[in-house]
């Protein structure tokens, strides 16, 4: 069974020299987009029909959440859930693949350990990179907060408890709705996030040796090749409006670029909120293995974390 290691990270707060960031005012952007909600063109929604839940479904696979051929989810439903009442809290997660690639079957450990412990999750395919740009992921997590709410009387879904997740650059995407408020639905009922593995939080650090561009191809196609743009694409620069609830994750074999983009959100979470936020570390893990051995090793810290920190929201 892995250790759980909460980390206080000394060594982070070392880049506050080398980065700048504003007074964080809590909640203050969120007042000034209080009247605003961010509308999807109805248009470009999948119709569907609002059913009564049926106990005996499972899981749904394919299911259109927008009609790009990517936008497609998966829903993993708890085998007990309420008939009536605010019905199941719901994960919704993001999969990692640097931009360009990866797939919702990524999820499928995680959604079968949560599952069981009570909680629908929702693992979703998304617009990929070069053909999709930033901020599309922020967007197509915008479209699938819609779709949950749609669907929850069809799927007994508590859509005021929505926990976002994303693993690598599904952590990324995840970031840009979390502290962009102008990609967020207002009262979304999303009321934590989870981080594991993010790579781009903090654009300034991975832009390559040249300095034309970044050092990655897939976060350059992503991002652009535009260097003066990547403190408005940056989300430790977005840090001063809503607040939520966070769960970072990394592994103790993520590479060193990760890590560091890791301790440049804790450093900046903790200037604005003067205190450390939740973290966890996956001692023995590697980037891939962080996520993957949750359905294997279901005991771990790890998997009892994420438990942990979902039903405290």
């Amino acid at each position: 069974m892995k250790k759980l290691c909460t980390v206080a990270v000394f060594a982070i707060f070392c880049l506050s020299s080398t980065l700048s960031y504003a007074q964080f005012g809590i909640d203050s952007a969120r007042e000034r987009t209080r009247d605003r909600v961010f509308e999807l063109d109805t248009a470009e929604v999948p119709s569907e029909e609002v059913q009564v839940i049926d106990l005996s479904v499972s899981a749904d696979f394919d299911q259109p959440y927008g009609n790009h051929e990517h936008q497609k989810l998966d829903i993993y439903l708890p085998d007990e859930r309420e008939v009536v009442g605010e019905g199941s809290p719901t994960l919704i997660f993001i999969h990692g693949g640097g931009f360009t690639r990866g797939d919702k079957s990524e999820g499928e450990g995680l959604a079968s350990y949560l599952s069981d412990k009570g909680v629908a999750v929702v693992s979703a395919n998304y617009r990929l990179a070069p053909e999709a740009s930033w901020p599309s992921g922020a967007e197509d997590i915008a479209s699938l907060i819609q779709w949950a709410h749609r669907n929850s009387q069809k799927y007994s879904l508590d859509a005021g408890r929505i926990i976002l997740m994303g693993h690598s650059a599904g952590a990324d995407h995840v970031a840009s709705y979390v502290f962009y408020e102008e990609h967020q639905l207002y009262d979304d009922g999303v009321v934590g996030a989870i981080l594991f593995s993010g790579g781009s939080y903090e654009l300034s650090l991975s832009i390559n040796n040249e300095g034309t561009g970044l050092a990655s191809e897939g976060d350059e196609q992503y991002f652009s090749s535009d260097v003066s743009s990547y403190d408005s694409k940056s989300a430790l620069r977005a840090l001063e409006g809503r607040t939520l609830p966070l769960l970072i994750g990394y592994a103790e074999g993520d590479p060193a670029s990760i890590q560091l983009q890791n301790f440049a959100l804790i450093d900046a979470l903790y200037q604005r909120d003067q205190k450390l936020p939740s973290v966890i570390q996956g001692i023995g893990e590697d980037h891939r293995s962080l996520l993957n051995h949750i359905e294997l090793e279901a005991e771990s810290a790890v998997a009892q974390q994420i438990v942990s920190f979902v039903n405290a929201q």
